[in-house]
């Protein structure tokens, strides 16, 4: 896995507890990768009052596609892992819960760190199509419900991603770990990237095509999903696409909404 320096500095850095930093660097990753997003605070760098509350697990910096001549936005992103206990089934009572949870948690640390970020991704990893079907489930279940209007406008990221363990495990090959912060191991961009942007009704879709062949496609075989929650349920934004296969060609699209 190739890393960029920003990257590398998330998987040097210790976060403020828990075991998901693997699944927050490949997060930050594909933010970089596909939209230029830059790193602009990592979760023990964000300031709560009052602190004790649910925390952002990193704010990324860039820019709205609509408003480029203005100041990049900021954007802080939660991450999230579709799991259970080894040989339980995933459930979409189980999806619910863990929505609701995060939901929650993005909510209250908008309110304990205001000005932070213009708005929130919930970037949700799963290891399979089944159980991406039934978040997406889980997700339409929540926002038919009538408290829906207290998580906010929340983007949703929810990446399938097979042959990668790593990021629901939280390992990693130690012997690789000075290679993760090695400079050669930078991607490498060209100056100018093939961009577009498209008209789709009152919102705008930014493509961006990969470039370069440091990103790994054998574990990135992975499709998205997105939603914008204030768009529920009247105006459902949904769509799948394929990241990594340089060999299609596929391109990545997010669309922004009113960002």
């Amino acid at each position: 896995m190739r890393l960029s320096k920003e990257a590398a500095r998330m998987l040097a850095i210790p976060n403020a507890g828990g075991s998901s930093v693997v699944s927050e660097v490949f997060s930050f990753a594909i933010l970089a990768r596909y939209l230029r997003a830059n790193l602009h605070k990592m979760e023990t760098e964000i300031d709560y009052f009052p602190k004790g509350g649910a925390m952002t697990d990193y704010v990324v910096r860039m820019r709205d596609p609509m408003r480029l001549a203005q100041s990049p936005m900021h954007l802080g992103v939660s991450v999230a892992r579709l799991m259970t206990a080894p040989g339980q089934p995933y459930s979409v009572q189980e999806a619910e819960r863990l929505l609701r949870k995060k939901l929650h948690g993005i909510a209250q640390s908008n309110r304990n760190c205001q000005g932070c970020w213009e708005q929130q991704i919930l970037h949700v990893w799963s290891s399979s199509v089944v159980n991406t079907k039934l978040f997406k489930r889980a997700v339409k279940n929540l926002m038919n419900d009538p408290d829906r209007g207290a998580f906010g406008d929340i983007i949703i990221l929810v990446t399938t991603v097979f042959q990668c363990p790593e990021i629901f495990s939280n390992r990693r090959d130690e012997r690789c770990s000075e290679n993760y912060s090695h400079q050669s191991h930078e991607w490498h961009l060209p100056e100018k990237r093939p961009r577009k942007i498209c008209p789709d009704g009152p919102q705008s879709t930014l493509e961006c095509t990969p470039i370069g062949s440091e990103f790994p496609r054998h574990n990135w075989k992975c499709r998205l999903v997105y939603f914008i929650t204030k768009s529920f349920p009247s105006n459902l934004t949904e769509q799948t696409i394929s990241l990594g296969d340089h060999q299609t060609g596929s391109s990545f699209n997010l669309l922004f909404g009113h960002l």
